[in-house]
């Protein structure tokens, strides 16, 4: 398994053209589908997190 230190992310400061991993879990969209929204590619060594609460849509970004 993977051990990752996250930080919490506002989904305004994912930049077009960026690189990352996408997980997705207990979230509405799949990782295809997240990519496409952002306009985000897939690669690079960062990971974002996308989760929710039932409250609330939760990013998380690796650092």
């Amino acid at each position: 398994g993977r051990i990752l230190k996250v930080e919490k992310m506002d989904s305004k400061n994912i930049k077009k053209g960026d690189f990352y991993n996408i997980i997705s879990k207990n979230y509405p969209l799949k990782p295809e589908e997240i990519k496409k929204k952002y306009k985000i590619k897939d690669g690079g060594e960062n990971y974002l997190i996308f989760t929710q609460t039932m409250n609330s849509k939760i990013i998380l970004r690796s650092i």
